[in-house]
């Protein structure tokens, strides 16, 4: 797989078209829905994530969880944790009503579909490497590896470009909300932040462990996967803190 934040990437010209009527949140999020089950099994699930019916079965049930989630606990503390130059640039949802379900489920259906025009071009066994061979063939002067994974990496580091333009140009543009959700300390948010780091940095090493002895592609896998994992479960942990504590405050 690219790197599953990179599929983000493909969605940022959905958003536009739309006139920002489909939320971004959900789009970012069906982007990177059908990788969900990585995070659960290795690749058990791939057959049933990364098809057609996957995009109903299992993308956006799973992907409107993880909306759901993001909006009513991630969001406010994720907006919170910014820094000052970037927490303005962020508003968060105030109200979920039916229409914003339906265009975020409609996002999200869309959002995943990117995904899997985008893998198909970076695994074997898809409609475009079995219409294409050359995608199987060896990279010229790199016989050992095959053309479909060398534009999985490329477009990995290409997508993760394309998110870091986009951001600083996000940043260039009008303020929408200069207050925090959260009242926090500073102190408090940097400590948050360097949680972040380390649940990142160690349960990506202590998932990648068993696997270094194995074959690049895998050990990059194990990584990714363990990386992504211990940020995830680390920004639950402290958005879940951080909206209790507002609620206990606010009582």
């Amino acid at each position: 797989m690219p790197f599953t934040v990179s599929h983000a990437a493909a969605i940022l010209p959905l958003h536009r078209f739309s006139k920002q009527s489909l939320p971004l949140t959900a789009l970012m999020i069906g982007s990177m829905a059908p990788d969900f089950g990585y995070f659960f099994s290795h690749e058990a699930s791939r057959q049933l994530t990364h098809s057609f019916w996957g995009l109903f079965l299992f993308a956006l049930p799973a992907g409107l969880a993880v909306w759901f989630f993001y909006v009513a606990i991630l969001e406010k503390a994720t907006i919170t944790l910014l820094s000052d130059r970037w927490h303005t640039r962020f508003a968060h949802t105030d109200t979920i009503t039916a229409s914003l379900i339906v265009r975020a489920a409609l996002a999200i259906v869309l959002g995943a579909v990117t995904h899997l025009v985008w893998d198909a071009f970076t695994h074997r066994g898809t409609f475009a490497t079995d219409a294409f061979p050359f995608l199987l063939a060896a990279t010229p002067g790199v016989h050992w590896l095959p053309v479909y994974h060398l534009l999985h990496g490329l477009s990995s580091l290409a997508g993760l470009v394309i998110l870091v333009t986009w951001a600083r140009h996000l940043h260039r543009q009008p303020a929408k909300s200069l207050i925090r959700p959260y009242k926090i300390r500073e102190r408090t948010r940097v400590v948050a932040l360097w949680v972040l780091l380390a649940a990142t940095l160690v349960v990506g090493l202590l998932h990648w462990l068993p696997y270094a002895r194995s074959r690049y592609d895998a050990q990059a896998f194990s990584l990714a996967v363990g990386s992504m994992s211990g940020f995830f479960v680390a920004w639950c942990g402290i958005a879940l803190g951080l909206w209790i504590d507002a609620r206990r405050v606010s009582k």
